[in-house]
């Protein structure tokens, strides 16, 4: 029996929301509304579930679980959210108000793929060109999808031309559908009229989310060349 529905509570831009799941479920809205958070929540559920199925069972004079040795925060989310990861998160934090760059570059090869996603937001919020050669590589090759479609969001809100190749890159050729969606989006963002080979040849992709982001980026692209006259208005392009 598959899942029929999901209600995710206190997460990032998430205060109590219920999503119903079908065979096929996509999520879109305008940036910064909680699509990410939703999907890093379902993400961090479905690794606890499978971390729990492979945790070794404690002999049977113990009668229990073997327990991790970590302790666990007092939320109802044990497992899910660790002391640990909070720990951590505090120091991002502080890390984050001293500015240092350097730091959140070295968390993006940390285990914890809530971490990398976390680190890869601050490092664009700190802005600078610099940061797209390491954005770029967590796009390239971090194994977590998740963490690989907030990189190609990252790298459309930076809106640098110099994020196009490794967005065009990513449209044509991630093996996951959630990602290339997301690049193509991206794509739009920045605007740059040189990715409209890229956009028309997803337009042929396999699948239909991903060959409807590339309409959505065409048609921006399209709008900021010709028409638009509102910079910002013209990058809410949504998804």
């Amino acid at each position: 029996m598959g899942v029929a529905s999901v209600t995710v509570e206190d997460s990032r831009s998430i205060q109590g929301e219920l999503l119903k799941i079908d065979i096929l479920t996509v999520l879109i809205g305008a940036n910064g509304h909680g699509k990410s958070a939703f999907v890093e929540a379902i993400g961090a559920f479905h690794s606890e579930v499978t971390a729990r199925r492979r945790v070794p069972r404690a002999s049977a004079r113990q009668g229990n679980i073997a327990r991790r040795s970590a302790p666990l925060v007092e939320t109802g989310l044990e497992g899910v959210v660790t002391d640990e990861r909070m720990r951590l998160f505090s120091e991002m934090e502080a890390e984050y108000e001293g500015r240092n760059a350097a730091y959140f570059v070295g968390l993006l090869s940390h285990e914890d793929y809530a971490v990398r996603t976390r680190a890869t937001c601050v490092l664009v919020d700190l802005g600078g060109e610099d940061k797209i050669e390491h954005i770029a590589r967590v796009l390239r090759d971090d194994p977590n999808e998740l963490v690989r479609h907030e990189a190609a969001f990252s790298l459309g809100q930076m809106g640098y031309s110099a994020c196009v190749p490794h967005l065009e890159r990513a449209t044509l050729g991630d093996p996951s559908m959630f990602v290339r969606h997301e690049a193509a989006i991206a794509l739009g963002v920045v605007g740059n009229k040189g990715a409209r080979e890229a956009l028309t040849r997803a337009l042929s992709d396999p699948d239909v989310p991903v060959v409807e982001s590339a309409v959505v980026a065409l048609s921006n692209i399209e709008f900021m060349e010709k028409l638009s006259k509102n910079e910002k208005f013209a990058r809410l392009t949504g998804g």
